[in-house]
């Protein structure tokens, strides 16, 4: 009953901190603004990809070193050193998928923290679905420096 109660805790903290994130996450390719070191298009496929890109639509920024936008699904997947932001937010990863249709998303090796309220939140997966909650695997919640802190929350399903 322990582990139940720790991950309902856990869902419901990693739901409440990327609520703000996600609700501005409905753009459309036309929103999109990209700066990259360089990219190739293959017009057979329409995808896009880019080395060292920068990522803008909405209030958020998304960096990767590569970075791809497959136009005909209307998503976005980044792998390596992947950091989004959005206001006060900041999250890392070593890869996410964003659809842009409905905003669904799943980031892998996540370190996300809020500047607004001192949260910080890690997991091995996070989920988006398109209701708008997320589901986290693995995770740990502290609004202590994660490296060391003084307590943590730890939930996995």
């Amino acid at each position: 009953m322990y582990h139940g109660h720790s991950r309902l805790l856990c869902l419901w903290l990693v739901w409440l901190f990327f609520w703000g994130y996600t609700c501005s996450l409905q753009a459309q390719p036309t929103d999109l603004r990209v700066e990259a070191r360089s990219y190739i298009f293959d017009p057979e496929t329409e995808i896009y990809r880019y080395e060292d890109a920068r990522f803008e639509w909405g209030t958020i920024a998304l960096e990767g070193q590569k970075v791809e936008f497959l136009r005909k699904e209307n998503l976005i997947v980044a792998q390596g050193f992947v950091r989004l932001r959005e206001g006060s937010i900041t999250l890392i990863a070593e890869g996410l998928e964003i659809n842009l249709d409905d905003n669904s998303g799943v980031f892998r090796e996540v370190f996300f923290f809020d500047a607004k309220t001192e949260a910080y939140i890690t997991a091995r997966e996070i989920r988006r679905v398109p209701e708008g909650y997320f589901i986290g695997y693995d995770c740990t919640f502290t609004t202590c420096i994660p490296e060391q802190p003084a307590w943590e929350i730890r939930g996995s399903t």
